[in-house]
């Protein structure tokens, strides 16, 4: 991806490093990528969305941590997430370190391997959703598959501090999130992006609301004292009634929807008919943003 499009990025955080607690950084390479140290060297969720920009990054973050990059994580399989693994793996070379190693869920190959068959149409979509000339797309995406995946969850690091990667099907099957259970500190990834969850998407595969939900509770039972949303300002101790909540309002509209639905209402009808409570809907969590 070449650096005009890093720019028309909207989903480029500009390698801003926020240090959320010792040894725990935001990057913002794409959204807010994640950093951790641990025993056995860095953890790094997000490579961001170019070669390009790693340097800048990982010079910035180098002002914090020396740490050897030691895993790569992707948060899920959406395009453009992950573009960046090269620029990590030729940083890793230039300094004599062993090649990171590159983690993510099963599904994701799964994602990998229809999206490099349908890449025509993939690109019909984003020229539409992005609004930029079809033509700034590669004719094939340049993706790197994982080395390592896991189907629920996964332990990395050591006495110092433990990583766990845990399964959390939201916005797509194949999502990552990241808890550090001796600090409390939870990284929601693509499942918690302080925003209403983008379920309906008309030109792609709808999301499942009833799972997206059960996710959100399984996470708020960790009651994270700090929550690191994918876009959008940590959030700390409210972070377990931010994700009760948003699964609550989740839950409230799809049986609304059901419910008029079974009434032989209409697309056009339920959007106009629904009333939506403000105790869910109309708090800072649930804006509209994207």
């Amino acid at each position: 991806m070449p650096v005009a499009e890093v720019d028309n990025n909207p989903l480029f955080g500009g390698t801003e490093i926020t240090v959320v607690a010792p040894g725990i950084f935001t990057m913002g390479l794409q959204g807010n990528s994640l950093a951790v140290e641990t025993d056995e060297g860095l953890l790094v969720v997000d490579s961001g969305p170019s070669p390009s920009v790693v340097p800048q990054a990982l010079a910035q973050l180098r002002e914090h941590t020396d740490q050897t990059v030691r895993w790569i994580v992707y948060s899920h399989g959406h395009l453009g997430y992950n573009y960046g693994v090269p620029g990590f793996l030729a940083e890793a070379e230039r300094r004599g370190e062993p090649r990171p190693t590159i983690i993510a869920h099963e599904n994701v190959v799964r994602r990998y391997r229809r999206y490099i068959e349908t890449a025509g149409l993939q690109n019909h979509i984003n020229s539409r959703q992005f609004r930029r000339p079809i033509e700034e797309f590669a004719p094939v995406p340049t993706l790197t598959f994982p080395d390592q995946t896991y189907r629920d969850a996964m332990t990395l690091g050591g006495p110092t501090r433990q990583v766990r990667l845990l399964w959390a099907p939201s916005e797509t099957n194949d999502v990552t999130a990241v808890w550090l259970p001796r600090e409390r500190i939870l990284y929601g990834s693509a499942a918690v992006i302080d925003s209403i969850p983008n379920i309906g998407t008309p030109m792609r595969t709808m999301r499942d609301a009833v799972r997206w939900a059960n996710t959100l509770d399984s996470l708020a039972a960790l009651n994270p004292a700090v929550l690191i949303p994918e876009f959008g300002s940590v959030i700390h101790d409210v972070g377990a009634e931010q994700l009760a909540a948003t699964s609550a309002a989740l839950r409230w509209l799809r049986r609304a929807v059901v419910e008029r639905l079974n009434k032989g209402m209409g697309v056009d009808d339920i959007v106009h008919d629904i009333d939506y409570p403000t105790e869910l809907f109309e708090v800072p969590w649930m804006r509209q943003a994207y």
